[in-house]
């Protein structure tokens, strides 16, 4: 299991955006978990390879 550190950074700036607007947000975010296993790491792998590009 690994955290998506992506999907963190994308949903925390899109709940900024709601708080900068002064929409209503939950306390709490679920960012939710990968994971991963030897069927489904190397795309993993080659999508955070390609984010870095």
């Amino acid at each position: 299991m690994a955290q998506n550190p992506y999907d963190m950074g994308y949903i925390s700036i899109e709940i900024a955006l709601k708080v900068i607007k002064g929409e209503d947000v939950k306390r709490n975010i679920d960012t939710g978990v990968d994971i991963i296993s030897k069927d489904n790491a190397k795309l993993k792998l080659d999508f955070l390879r390609e984010l870095l590009k």
